[in-house]
């Protein structure tokens, strides 16, 4: 069975819930064999269903996504989608985080890189921009030692812009 992860808005209202469960549910009806593990900064694991878990942490922390890893980390992840806070930092340390749990040629997207919840620099998509012109990972949310990881495993990164939402697909290398 294939295995995903996603992580979802920190979601604090009521419609934010619905919108929530309803990913989990989409992803469900969509990926019908594979397991489904969701990451919110608020609980929801009265969703949980067969093949379908909800873990709550806080996509900024490295102690919640190395928690997380240690609960459903093995086997690998043939993709993850981060639809989380949309913050760069979070962004760049979830991908440090957990692009070693994705699998040999696995995916790892992120989505709506062109909306931030408040500015900081630099942008995930203008790191990720820097490493399609030169294969170096630069963020100051990211050790070194995560950098050269990412370097070294990183095949290719594709950027697409389709309206207002770009969004990136990390290849990882076989």
């Amino acid at each position: 069975a294939a295995h995903w992860v996603a992580a979802w808005p920190a979601a604090t209202s009521a419609w934010r819930t619905r919108a929530a469960t309803s990913s989990l549910k989409a992803w469900r009806a969509f990926f019908l064999k594979a397991t489904i593990y969701g990451y919110d900064i608020n609980d929801f694991s009265f969703f949980e269903q067969e093949a379908t878990f909800a873990f709550q942490g806080d996509q900024s922390s490295r102690q919640d996504l190395a928690r997380f890893l240690e609960m459903y980390g093995g086997p690998e992840f043939r993709v993850v989608l981060d639809d989380g806070s949309h913050a760069s930092s979070h962004q760049q340390i979830s991908l440090a985080s957990l692009f070693p749990a994705v699998e040999p040629g696995g995916l790892y997207i992120i989505e709506d890189l062109f909306w931030q919840p408040f500015e900081e620099t630099p942008r995930t998509l203008d790191v990720l921009q820097k490493f399609v012109e030169t294969s170096k990972f630069e963020s100051p949310f990211v050790s070194e030692d995560e950098a050269r990881y990412l370097e070294e495993t990183i095949e290719r990164i594709e950027i697409y812009k389709p309206t207002d939402s770009e969004f990136a697909v990390v290849y990882k290398k076989e």
